[in-house]
């Protein structure tokens, strides 16, 4: 079976806090799952700017807001909320904060609310700001689930972490979200309190469309992609097995080029499997490349030709629902297709 105008087309796509930080929670876990509701709480503070384009037409009045984590902001098309805040001495086994230093580790969800594709890139203008107006940028370190840009969905929803690596002493925090460039969300500027939570920390609920199963079809442009199949194991093969309360989930995926240039994927960018709550996983390279029929994204594919092949996700046990993601990085027509592995 075969669903049309889920995949965009492109030539190339490749890239290959309390007022103290002692306030913040030190350990945690966001438990949503797909049946978690979404509420909302009302911004606790909001100043307003409008002006005029360059016609002397009013624009569309923005807003600057101020929230406690655990507030949702959002209008028609945007929904944000910061779940919780917690402070780690380091990060996986290669990374430690700094002496003196802390990484500040902020969970975040947001949900396309709107009927259209977003391309929503603003997660890369981010800082926290301490008491004292000293700014901080996002750390390099990553971590478990970072929070991912990128095209959403309607209904999707984008789970994960923002790193921020602070002195242990720093104190008032907040989070600055900067939406210059995604002038279609009324609020210009977000701020959340770190160090502040509110009476209930509200979430958001993923709903995705036109999920495909196996053996479906997704074609558009000149790119046809199809999930055959899906299997699960602990053990790849001799010398690789999952970690411990993990396991392996290999999907079996094919990408045709029907169209007359040609075409270069990448699986970093464009594929993803999700969790029903909206967390992302990008492929485990080296497990993947102890597959016997590995996907091939190191040659481009010719006109005519396709590319099949598996790749490997580790997972935790037993998560679902767990979707794959494709996610073509069209400018002016963004497209993603999801397929239910279970």
């Amino acid at each position: 079976m075969e669903k049309g105008a889920l995949v965009g087309r492109r030539t190339f796509i490749a890239a290959s806090v309390a007022t103290t930080l002692a306030g913040c929670t030190s350990h945690g876990s966001d438990t949503t799952d797909a049946g978690t509701s979404s509420s909302s709480t009302s911004a606790e503070s909001a100043t307003s700017s409008s002006g005029t384009d360059k016609n002397g037409d009013t624009e569309r009045r923005r807003t600057e807001t101020t929230v406690s984590v655990g507030s949702v902001v959002k209008d028609d098309t945007l929904a944000m909320v910061v779940r919780r805040v917690t402070t780690e001495e380091e990060l996986g086994e290669f990374r430690d904060a700094e002496e003196g230093k802390t990484f500040a580790v902020i969970r975040m969800a947001v949900k396309n609310r709107g009927s259209e594709f977003i391309d929503f890139e603003d997660f890369l203008d981010a800082s926290v700001v301490d008491g004292e107006n000293r700014t901080y940028d996002p750390s390099i370190s990553s971590p478990d689930h970072p929070i991912r840009s990128g095209v959403l969905a309607p209904g999707e929803v984008v789970r994960g972490d923002m790193v921020f690596e602070v002195p242990k002493g720093a104190s008032e925090l907040s989070l600055r979200l900067d939406f210059d460039s995604f002038t279609s969300f009324r609020f210009e500027q977000v701020t959340v309190s770190l160090g502040k939570k509110a009476d209930s920390v509200a979430d958001l609920k993923q709903s995705l469309d036109d999920v495909l199963s196996s053996g479906e079809k997704a074609s558009h442009g000149g790119v046809s992609v199809a999930v055959h199949g899906v299997r699960t194991t602990t053990q790849l093969n001799e010398i690789t097995d999952a970690t411990d309360g993990h396991e392996f989930v290999v999907p079996d995926i094919e990408i045709t080029n029907d169209g007359d240039e040609r075409l270069l994927v990448s699986t970093l960018l464009q594929m993803h499997v999700k969790t029903g709550a909206g967390l992302a996983y990008t492929a485990d390279i080296g497990a993947s490349s102890g597959l016997k029929q590995p996907l091939n994204e190191s040659s481009d594919i010719e006109s005519g030709e396709s590319h099949r092949g598996e790749l490997a996700y580790q997972v935790e046990t037993g998560t679902k629902p767990l979707y794959w993601a494709f996610n073509f990085l069209e400018a002016d027509e963004p497209y993603k297709g999801f397929w239910k592995l279970r």
